[in-house]
């Protein structure tokens, strides 16, 4: 699995694994796209540990979804593709915009960083068409730390600002 420089690789097939593992060792530019050797070693090293990297990413979105059962004002998301896969996020949705910005602000007081979903496409550009859904997400997302190495003691902290800031809602 590789999650980085716009694209990704995903297999569980031997010979999937052995033809991205050739192209790697040729350094084969496509497009735009030119794999460098620290890159190569990198997603050999992934490949090497996915099933482990899957197992972590499953047991951190479990303890976040226990950690934050039953909220008063936000939902959680999961995970952006609701599949018991592998997630690089999980997302908290707040009532709205506001307090979707207070709660990220109180989280930064605390030196806890969360990122900011990316503006529909339409606001970007600054057309005239609307994507509801896409703005909805927008205005009400906050994507929570959520990375390898995060500790089951770290997503408790975290969490327990989150229910303290929404109890104070």
């Amino acid at each position: 699995f590789y999650d980085g420089g716009g694209g990704a690789i995903a297999t569980d097939s031997e010979r999937g694994i052995e033809r991205i593992e050739n192209l790697l060792d040729n350094k084969i530019t496509r497009g735009i796209t030119d794999i460098s050797a620290e890159e190569s070693a990198g997603i050999r090293i992934k490949l090497r540990y996915l099933d482990s990297m899957i197992k972590q990413h499953q047991k951190i979105k479990k303890i976040y979804i226990r950690e934050l059962a039953g909220i008063d004002n936000g939902t959680i998301i999961n995970s952006l593709t609701e599949q018991d896969g592998i997630s690089t996020k999980l997302v908290i949705l707040l009532k709205d915009e506001k307090t979707r910005d207070r709660l990220n602000e109180y989280l930064k007081q605390h030196r806890i960083l969360c990122e900011m979903p990316y503006p529909p496409l339409n606001l970007f550009l600054k057309t005239k068409e609307k994507f509801l859904n896409a703005e909805q997400y927008y205005k009400r997302a906050l994507h929570l730390p959520f990375f390898l190495l995060i500790r089951e003691k770290e997503i408790k902290e975290i969490t327990a600002l989150i229910r303290k800031f929404l109890k104070g809602q």
